[in-house]
């Protein structure tokens, strides 16, 4: 069965990899690991940094998103999604069913 997993790039895939490892370096894992650096998002400078307020929570992600005409599947996802895992599979989900009606 052809998954979302085999058919992205291997870049893509070991980014994956690292969210949900949660071994990006974000403000908050720099901070636990003693790199001495501000704790509040770069972009936005109101929330704390970590990977989910990085690829959904700040503004900035967010019209990124729209910008990319994805926010309208990312916005409800987001919201009731337990964590990166969780919506990601939620995605695979989507992709494949789109995949296989094309």
């Amino acid at each position: 069965m052809i998954t979302f997993y085999n058919i992205i790039s291997p870049k893509i895939n070991h980014f994956l990899w690292r969210v949900l490892r949660q071994c990006l370096p974000t403000r908050a894992r720099l901070i636990t690991k003693g790199v001495e650096c501000p704790l509040h998002c770069y972009f936005c400078s109101q929330s704390y940094e970590n990977e989910w307020h990085i690829f959904f929570a700040c503004d900035k992600a967010k019209e990124v998103w729209q910008a990319a005409g994805l926010w309208h599947l990312i916005h409800p996802k987001a919201g009731s999604a337990e964590g990166f895992k969780d919506l990601l599979s939620t995605f695979s989900i989507i992709f494949n069913n789109m995949k296989f009606r094309s």
